[in-house]
């Protein structure tokens, strides 16, 4: 993004220059330059996540710009048959000019919509693909928890931390990276694998949003700035010990029949 800001910018000072020097213009986008360059350091984005709803309203605004466009170029038509007043808003010197703003209308959503294919794609991967004998090792050393069979469904994603001590499991929607339950592994470097998260998932555009996790997750998270939304309990059966025997589990037991 940093690169394509400067390229704008540049054949801004360019066209500029070109169409007749303008000491003040020249040396407002000069300083804008300088701020640029002294901040590429904000620039640090991987790529950018263009969720369904910001697609969606943009597209509504750059079709009903196109309509509105479209009928003031009509409605200035000479050739209308019916005598009407144009508003002196709507008012258009020529055809050949609006014409020519159609155009620039198509290049710039021709231009929009090369700037998504380039701002969207990157080669860098923000986890790991499902690698049943890197888990299962982890797995073996560590252990799991009560939600760490989940992975072998394969419909998720890992991500590892940096000394791969620690593995969580996620899946992207939209901008955000839904993790499922606590981090498995040396629980200990928790909070530094959940800062390299954070780092990592922003890199990408994307929100962590932790699910089903444990108080003590949740202190942690809570000191690194996340909401809280309680959505439910879970629940432990001791299953060497559950019955459906006597008349407090009487109604239970019907509906398992």
């Amino acid at each position: 993004m940093y690169l394509v800001t400067v390229i704008v910018l540049a054949c801004a000072i360019l066209n500029t220059i070109l169409r007749g020097v303008s000491l003040k213009q020249t040396l407002i986008l000069g300083v804008v330059l300088l701020c640029l360059v002294l901040a590429r350091k904000e620039f640090y984005r991987v790529k950018f996540v263009y969720t369904w709803s910001r697609a969606l309203i943009d597209t509504f605004i750059f079709s009903v710009a196109i309509f509105v466009y479209l009928w003031i170029g009509i409605y200035n038509r000479p050739s209308l048959r019916k005598p009407h007043v144009v508003p002196d808003w709507m008012v258009v010197k020529s055809q050949e000019i609006w014409f020519l703003g159609i155009m620039g209308i198509l290049i710039a959503g021709l231009i929009l919509a090369l700037l998504y294919v380039y701002t969207t794609y990157t080669t860098e991967t923000l986890g790991s693909p499902y690698n049943k004998t890197k888990i299962e090792k982890h797995f073996a050393t560590y252990g799991g928890n009560d939600i760490s069979h989940l992975v072998h469904l394969r419909d998720k994603h890992i991500f590892w931390s940096s000394d791969d001590k620690l593995m969580f499991i996620y899946r992207t929607y939209a901008d955000k990276m839904v993790i499922m339950g606590n981090p498995i592994g040396d629980l200990s470097y928790t909070q530094t694998a959940v800062e390299e998260l954070m780092v990592r998932a922003n890199q990408f555009g994307y929100r962590p949003v932790f699910y089903e996790i444990d108080e003590a997750m949740i202190a942690m998270l809570h000191e690194h700035g996340f909401d809280f939304m309680k959505i439910g309990e879970q629940g432990y059966v001791d299953v060497e010990n559950f019955t459906l025997t006597g008349k407090k589990k009487k109604r239970l037991a019907g509906c398992y029949q």
